[in-house]
């Protein structure tokens, strides 16, 4: 199996990021495009910078590029994030909740061995790499009842494809990974979030491939807490299409009524890899089609819901859950100890300081 040279994070450890600073409702966005020849290092492709755009509950970018002696390839990338803007725990149904996209599409030029191509089989082919990376972080304030149980739902949809036109002989690859990360804290009179032990963090993180000699992507899901047994996820297959991903906070994360409040993290990322062209035996007059590698998870990541059980199973959601921090008169965090700067550092959990003591408050609780 390749490794993608586009996924750093995969490998990332937990960091206590002191400096960083957390703002409601915030988002983080990234595209790119690049292209490599053998031998030398990926270089950004010119002439296609992303391009923004705002609206009052997130931003999108979005990238276009043609490929220099690529002839007719091409290659674009897209990410947007969206913060909540309704929530009502005692009106599940008028959820309007967070939601993350992201899409990264090659377009490879392929060519008859008929002749006539700009090309000859034997020149060195460069590569395609693209991306595009949405980010979430969000704040769940807790009620004045405690839940034994709280269930977060999403819904993710979209697809990985690689085109019917390409024959054996190069490397085609499209991934896509999402990532849900929760820490139990608190948020300090000059609004700075914090943990108090004891408390609980986890997540998951859930990579998709496919690649190259492969039918069905490969899933690969990667589920961490401290507690260990604090924390349980599933994903179920939906009948209209999709995924629904269930994260099970247990008792760990509500324990300390010191730390009323949760930190959400949502992340989702996608990939491609792929030769900037390619030969296949096109008869005169062909039509292309499937000419595509493409990881196509633009059309959402979503949180749908969430529901809180007490100890004997009663949903207790209108009175143990008050809302989420960005649509709340609460105090902003501001320099805080961002345990979960990165989703898919939820690898290195275990190693992990305490996140009172990094933030610089006592434990306590």
């Amino acid at each position: 199996m390749r490794s993608h040279p586009l996924t750093p994070w995969l490998a990332a450890t937990l960091l206590a990021a002191t400096a960083a600073t957390a703002q409601p409702a915030a988002g983080a966005l990234g595209t790119l495009a690049r292209s490599q020849w053998p031998g030398d290092a990926a270089t950004d492709l010119p002439g296609c910078a992303a391009t923004p755009a705002m609206t009052p509950l997130g931003q999108t970018l979005s990238q276009l590029c043609a490929v220099p002696a690529g002839g007719s390839a091409t290659l674009s990338s897209t990410a947007y994030f969206e913060r909540p803007s309704q929530f009502n725990p005692q009106a599940p149904g008028s959820y309007a909740l967070a939601r993350l996209g992201a899409a990264s599409i090659a377009q490879v030029e392929v060519m008859s061995r008929a002749g006539g191509t700009p090309h000859d089989g034997r020149d060195p082919v460069p590569t395609l790499q693209g991306q595009g990376f949405a980010r979430y972080t969000d704040y769940l304030v807790l009620g004045s009842v405690m839940p034994a149980q709280l269930t977060l739902s999403f819904h993710l949809s979209g697809e990985l494809r690689l085109g019917s036109a390409f024959e054996a002989g190069h490397v085609w690859q499209a991934d896509t990974s999402y990532a849900v990360a929760v820490q139990s804290g608190h948020f300090a009179s000059d609004g700075v979030f914090g943990s108090f032990a004891p408390y609980a963090r986890g997540g998951v993180a859930v990579a998709r491939q496919l690649r190259s000699g492969l039918s069905t992507p490969k899933i690969t899901p990667r589920v961490t807490a401290m507690p260990e047994a604090s924390l349980r996820f599933a994903e179920l297959t939906q009948a209209g299409g999709g995924t629904e991903v269930r994260l099970t906070l247990e008792r760990d994360f509500f324990d300390n009524r010191a730390n009323p409040v949760l930190m959400l993290d949502l992340q989702l990322l996608a990939q491609v890899y792929a030769p900037a062209w390619t030969f296949a035996n096109l008869s005169f007059g062909t039509v292309l089609t499937g000419n595509e590698v493409a990881a196509d998870y633009a059309s959402t990541f979503e949180m749908t819901g969430l529901q809180a059980l007490d100890a004997d199973g009663r949903d207790i959601t209108a009175s143990a859950v008050v809302g989420f921090q960005s649509l709340l008169a609460v105090p902003e965090p501001g320099s805080a100890a961002l345990w979960l700067a990165g989703g898919l550092a939820l690898l290195g959990l275990s190693r992990a300081r305490r996140s009172s003591a990094a933030a610089g408050r006592p434990a306590g609780g």
